[in-house]
């Protein structure tokens, strides 16, 4: 069975082979080769865009309660490193 967990691997070996998806499967029809190659890109795509870090604000920080992940306070850092 293909599950999101073996299109992210089929993805992955692709790329770092350099090869399609359909070839580390050993599709015989074109049809086929087709779908699990189209269906490995859009789940790696996925899983690529998951796994990039969200991107920072610059200038804006916050400070977390050391007993939890909730922001206690959000702090704006002006240009000239004061608050």
């Amino acid at each position: 069975m293909v599950n999101r967990q073996n299109l992210w691997m089929l993805h992955s070996l692709g790329e770092a082979y350099g090869t399609r998806p359909s070839e580390l499967m050993g599709m015989e029809t074109p049809w086929g080769a087709w779908q699990i190659d189209q269906a490995a890109l859009i789940v790696g795509r996925q899983v690529e865009r998951e796994l990039e870090p969200a991107p920072r604000q610059p200038g804006k920080e916050q400070f977390r309660d050391p007993r939890g992940l909730r922001a206690i306070k959000t702090v704006k850092i002006k240009p000239d490193g004061t608050w």
